[in-house]
């Protein structure tokens, strides 16, 4: 599959979105645990610290394949 530039830098743009909402979830989430104990925040929470996780994967991966690219 081909990309260009323009492509990679919209595949970056919305990771960077997706991670600045999972950042924002997760201390939402931390900050109501500080007030009451409910299991499902920590579900929650965990399945935000993995979804934050894949975008780093993906956002050093498409960094890797961009860099390749200019080669």
């Amino acid at each position: 599959m081909q990309f260009d530039s323009s492509d990679l830098e919209n595949i970056c743009e919305a990771l960077h979105q997706m991670e600045f909402r999972c950042i924002r979830n997760i201390h939402l989430i931390e900050d109501a645990q500080l007030i009451s104990t409910d299991a499902n925040s920590q579900v929650e929470l965990s399945l935000l610290r993995n979804q934050l996780q894949r975008c780093h994967t993906t956002m050093e991966k498409i960094k890797l394949f961009g860099n390749s690219d200019q080669h």
